[in-house]
């Protein structure tokens, strides 16, 4: 595969994420409120004591975004999870582990593909339709999460996620659009497993 466009248009092209950057502006006025993301299902295995996390994603952020992709302005996709200890009343225990899984999606023109490269490892993998960048992310599997031997025996603990999505690459020199607005962001609501020492 030919090497991929670099993931910021030049500038010659920029004019033609005006049109983007006023819809990102426009959700983000009219309160975008979790942009058709949520946490399905997780599903926690132990193997050779470490354990892991398996699940299944729903992402769907809608017409916004993927204009803004089409027009250069790429996007990052955050899986974000915490081992925390049981819950008590309205109240999480501590962190024991925080983990941060992230993904740059771009939209390059030359390709006429989307590139989305793994942010921890700088992988990347090039798909020919938004769907399929979809299809691909939606099911996390085999994210290492803790050793068992950080967690206390015949405590409980839980697991929970949530999927980030945000767009914070505007150039300053556009920014005007929105006002002060930088940057836009949407998070689904966390959803938690219990996770058994």
């Amino acid at each position: 595969m030919s090497p991929p466009t670099p993931l910021y248009p030049a500038p010659a092209r920029r004019r033609h994420r005006l049109p983007a950057l006023a819809l990102l502006a426009a959700g983000a006025l009219t309160g975008v409120a979790h942009a058709g993301l949520r946490v399905d299902r997780l599903i926690v295995t132990r193997q050779h004591g470490v354990y892991y996390l398996n699940g299944r994603l729903h992402i769907a952020p809608g017409h916004t975004v993927r204009r803004a992709l089409l027009h250069g302005i790429p996007v990052t996709l955050s899986l974000k999870i915490d081992i925390v200890g049981a819950r008590t009343f309205l109240f999480w225990g501590g962190t024991v582990a925080r983990i941060d899984q992230r993904y740059r999606i771009a939209y390059h023109t030359v390709l006429g593909r989307y590139v989305v490269r793994d942010l921890e490892t700088g992988v990347r993998t090039s798909y020919p339709t938004f769907g399929r960048v979809v299809l691909a992310l939606q099911h996390p599997h085999g994210i290492p999460l803790v050793d068992t031997t950080l967690l206390t025996p015949r405590e409980h603990y839980r697991v929970r996620a949530r999927i980030n999505l945000h767009v914070d690459d505007i150039p300053h020199a556009l920014r005007w659009l929105a006002g002060l607005w930088t940057h836009w962001e949407s998070s689904s609501p966390w959803t938690s497993a219990r996770l058994a020492p």
